[in-house]
């Protein structure tokens, strides 16, 4: 198995659940595998976005953009970590940074901004080192991955449908005729 097929595979897996959330674009990407990715994650409820090696966007992302309403001049760098909720920021990086130091997948979970709802959305990020493969680039000096490619999946309304179960669960529990 290729090794875009081993990063593809935890990052599309339940791609039919999927929704329409928006149209976006594709960027202008030259390797063809990174083109069609694009084209795959756009049909869906996430946002795919390339990491410099040190968890900062390093060129404009054109679908962050669009979902957060945070322009490329604000989201550059680590400037991103601004459109997450304040209680999850320093958790994610945190996240972030010992994934960049093991070299290993990150999954994380926090609230993004959402600029079309003007509220802050529930998402799932999944950030996978870029590894080299034979005829690719070779890694940096020191023998690590040159970036990393993430998906932040927007899983509002089935966080919301759940803080409403628990909430009803509470209702139900709390009453005298529960049994």
């Amino acid at each position: 198995m290729s090794s875009l097929a081993k990063l593809l595979r935890p990052l599309i897996r339940g791609w039919r659940s999927w929704r329409l959330a928006f149209a976006a674009p594709r960027p202008d990407v030259h390797d063809p595998r990174l083109s069609s990715l694009y084209t795959l994650v756009s049909i869906g409820s996430s946002i795919l976005v390339r990491f410099d090696p040190q968890a900062g966007f390093a060129e404009a992302q054109a679908g962050w953009t669009r979902y957060t309403g945070q322009p490329a001049t604000e989201h550059a760098g680590r400037g991103w970590l601004a459109a997450l909720h304040a209680e999850d920021r320093q958790a994610v990086l945190q996240s972030f940074l010992q994934s960049i130091a093991a070299q290993t997948v990150l999954v994380a979970q926090a609230r993004l901004w959402h600029a079309a709802s003007h509220s802050y959305h529930y998402v799932s990020l999944k950030a996978a080192p870029l590894l080299p493969s034979a005829d690719a680039e070779p890694r940096g000096n020191d023998g690590r991955a040159t970036g990393w490619l993430a998906t932040f999946y927007d899983e509002h309304e089935a966080q919301q449908r759940q803080d409403h179960q628990n909430r009803l669960l509470s209702v139900l529990e709390s009453s005298s005729d529960f049994v």
